[in-house]
């Protein structure tokens, strides 16, 4: 992930913007996992 992520429903919205290459995925609906070093 170059730029950021982000994870949403039909009222809320989450983002995470970053500075640099990181992990990140999501494997459940409604979770986000990074992984930072």
């Amino acid at each position: 992930m170059n730029l950021g992520m982000y994870v949403m429903d039909d009222s809320l919205e989450m983002s995470v913007l970053v500075d640099r290459a990181i992990g990140g995925s999501s494997v459940v609906d409604g979770e986000i996992e990074l992984m930072l070093h």
